[in-house]
């Protein structure tokens, strides 16, 4: 795990360094209470992992880049409540939109550096180019702020003061990020691009405060002031937050898509690989196990049409920065490894490699569909988001006509023509929003039937009782003092119309993933999440006390070097020795045995490694909601829960039996969890055994088991 706390250097802390695996899930907290740090501090930090193969191909590879903000706790804004000046809180998303755009910018540095092998010279410099302009607009967008800020006086006043002095700052070091990346040095560009994200979120954080401040105070200078600063954030904001959403509706559509293309692909992939496992069965049945030639390069060829789905749904995954699709795409560069090995075994071997092969399809299959259950349900709760602002607006046009009339103020001031822009906005959102809605009914018309109906019944609400056509007309209605009883109730019956919208799509994404078989295979997928944690939690227990063991033997060494007394010497060598011993003979799970023997895991160890445990234990408590809801047997499920309580304790890390006991308690506990949810998901007419975690048992040492089973065979029985 590397971090950096505000653009400064990068600290490293190793998550593991034991046996090399091919799968670790581990946790580290970083306790940020003891870091000094400030509101408005910056932490940002990304995962690295080295290739065991220490070859001319080993990769270094990392994830993508995240942002921790410093945020106030203690500022809850009582006062304003108090004074009962308008909105007392801390400032809603749109604040945070030049940060937003900043933080895209170090991303996209980050990524392009990360990838540059990927990348051919020319392709790797049109994006150098885009990053570049990138941040040079973002550096307009704040110089453009700040000059609006200068020329309305308020950089003056010491209340904005230090508002002013971090957006120059800002704009500084944006300015030497440009002239890095000109230079094509991605690396020595984040740093500053990081500061500049620090001055913007402190700068940010400053106006929620002021402008909050100023609210409270009512009328005055101060509120004056906080008026004017909350004008011009909000002015350039808007542009900011408009563009974005258009942008990330388009490529979450776009998304949506390749996911799809992808998820029927795997679906084809996992049939034929269901065919070639039945045809290794037939041979393994057959005299000797052998495998013909056909069959071989059908699964070569499969398995490389199973890498290129891999990697389009790894790209896909970094471009839209989800961790479910990268463990797909990791499932499936499993599963293509899989069929290699059984295009090149034979027998059982052959037969074993295949069934995990279309275990892992399939398990990548259930991620598919849960993430494109994910993706339909944020997709309808951005529809629904969209139709509760279009409330809000809607209920505001309403009093604002109300008032309009009551001033005796007509369509040409300008007031009037401010409503009139507004209701032209209202209306192109109904229909961008109408529009949504059809494509998201149709997305979900296959495997989610109820949302679908709820989603069409909402776009029929827009277009049965003709809300765009109502906003238009109420366009001419603005001023009009003649008949304002009819144009109370005809703005009246719009709210009602588009409250009506947005409960319906309130109702379409409660019908979301809420079908059993959703339900169920979600549970199934969380036992297997949670079971694989578990089981990284107890290798890395097991080698980070082989690494404190190895360190007191050397120290052991030392002292008795020193000490130069041979006889005493041997004594507690064979006492070392005896020790080791005692320690593999207890071996649980992980090898704690050997590891723990005669030392104790350091104050910080035992904090991460409970703080890891309670994370597990939310896990499972959240999979056990979901079990009870379904109906099905917790018994094992609570049993496991109780162990993960006693791993948050601290006294069980100094106690070695009690430390296996319960390790091996919860590991075996949540593999028979995991069957059974097999079980119910799938069917008792299963034929294939599944087990959490990587097959690692080395195909030569399977074949030396079906020799011995070969050999038993061939020799006569006397119990016979």
């Amino acid at each position: 795990l590397i971090y950096s706390v505000n653009g400064g250097p990068e600290d490293t802390i190793s998550l593991f360094d034991g046996r090399p695996t091919p799968e670790v899930t581990a946790g580290h907290t970083l306790f940020l209470e003891e870091f000094g740090l400030e509101t408005g501090d910056l932490i940002s930090y990304y995962a690295q992992v080295e290739d065991a193969n220490q070859g001319p191909d080993s990769r270094t590879a990392k994830s993508d880049i995240y942002f921790v903000q410093i945020r106030p706790f203690r500022v809850n804004f009582r006062q304003a409540e108090q004074g009962g000046g308008g909105g007392g809180g801390g400032g809603g998303e749109e604040e945070r939109a030049l940060s937003e755009l900043q933080e895209q910018v170090v991303a996209a540095t980050y990524n392009l550096a990360r990838d540059r092998e990927l990348y051919g010279e020319s392709e790797f410099r049109e994006n150098l180019v885009s990053v570049r302009l990138a941040q040079g607009r973002a550096r307009e967008q704040v110089a453009g702020l700040l000059q609006r800020l200068t020329a309305r006086g308020l950089g003056n006043d010491s209340e904005f003061e230090q508002i002013a002095k971090l957006l120059g700052a800002a704009i500084a070091e944006m300015a030497a990020a440009e002239e890095i990346l000109e230079s094509g040095n991605l690396s020595d560009a984040i740093s500053p691009e990081l500061r500049a994200l620090l001055n913007l979120q402190k700068a940010e954080q400053n106006y929620e405060f002021e402008v909050s401040q100023g609210q409270q105070g009512g009328g005055g200078g101060g509120g004056a002031r906080a008026d004017d600063l909350a004008d011009l954030f909000e002015l350039e904001l808007d542009k900011l937050k408009n563009q974005y959403e258009t942008v990330q509706r388009g490529e979450r559509r776009r998304a949506g898509d390749e996911l799809d293309e992808t998820l029927e692909a795997l679906k084809e992939l996992a049939r034929r690989q269901q065919q070639q496992a039945e045809r290794q069965r037939r041979a393994a049945a057959q005299q000797g196990g052998a495998s013909g030639g056909a069959s071989d390069r059908a699964q070569r060829e499969l398995a490389d049409e199973t890498e290129a789905a891999a990697r389009r749904l790894e790209r896909l995954a970094r471009e839209t920065n989800d961790q479910m699709l990268m463990d797909a795409s990791r499932r499936i560069q499993e599963a293509a490894a899989d069929m290699r090995r059984a295009a090149a075994a034979s027998g059982s071997s052959a037969t074993a490699d295949a069934n995990s092969a279309l275990d892992r399809l399939e398990e990548a299959q259930r991620r598919l569909e849960r993430d494109r259950v994910d993706r339909l349900r944020s997709d309808v709760d951005d529809a629904q988001q969209r139709a509760e602002d279009l409330v809000r607006e809607q209920r505001d046009i309403a009093a604002d006509m109300e008032r309009l009339a009551d001033d005796g103020g007509g369509p040409g001031t300008e007031a009037g023509r401010r409503l009139f822009e507004r209701k032209e906005a209202m209306t192109a959102e109904v229909a961008d929003l109408e529009r949504e809605i059809d494509r998201l009914s149709s997305d979900a018309r296959a495997g989610q039937r109820n949302a679908s109906d709820r989603l069409r019944e909402a776009a029929s609400t827009i277009r049965d009782d003709k809300l765009k056509e109502r906003i238009r007309f109420s366009r001419g209605r603005i001023g009009d003092v003649r008949d304002r009883e009819f144009t109370r109730e005809f703005e009246a019956e719009t709210t009602r119309i588009v409250e009506e919208i947005q409960q319906e799509l309130e109702q379409a994404s409660a019908a979301i993933g809420n079908s059993q078989a959703d339900r169920r295979a979600d549970a199934l997928d969380r036992a297997r999440d949670l079971s694989r944690g578990v089981e990284s939690l107890s290798r890395r227990l097991g080698e980070r006390g082989q690494q404190g063991q190895q360190s007191q033997d050397q120290q052991g060494q030392g002292q008795q070097g020193q000490q130069g007394q041979s006889g005493q010497q041997g004594q507690q060598g064979g006492q070392g020795g005896a020790d080791g011993q005692v320690g593999q003979d207890q071996g649980g799970f992980g090898n704690l045995g050997g590891a723990y023997a005669g030392r104790r895991l350091s104050t910080g160890d035992i904090r991460q490694f409970r703080s890891e445990a309670r994370q597990r234990i939310q896990e499972a408590i959240e999979l056990q909601r979901i079990l009870e809801e379904e109906d099905l047997n917790q018994q094992q499920l609570g049993q496991v829960i109780a162990a993960l309580r006693q791993l948050d304790r601290e006294d069980v890390y100094l106690d070695l039996a009690e430390l296996n006991r319960l390790q091996s308690q919860i590991v075996e506990g949540l593999k028979q969890l995991e069957f059974g949810l097999r079980r119910e998901l799938e069917g008792e007419d299963q034929d294939r055994v599944f087990v959490s975690g990587s097959d690692e048992v080395p195909t030569g040492f399977r074949r030396l088991v079906e020799e011995y089973y070969r050999a038993l065979s061939r020799t006569p029985s006397t119990d016979r």
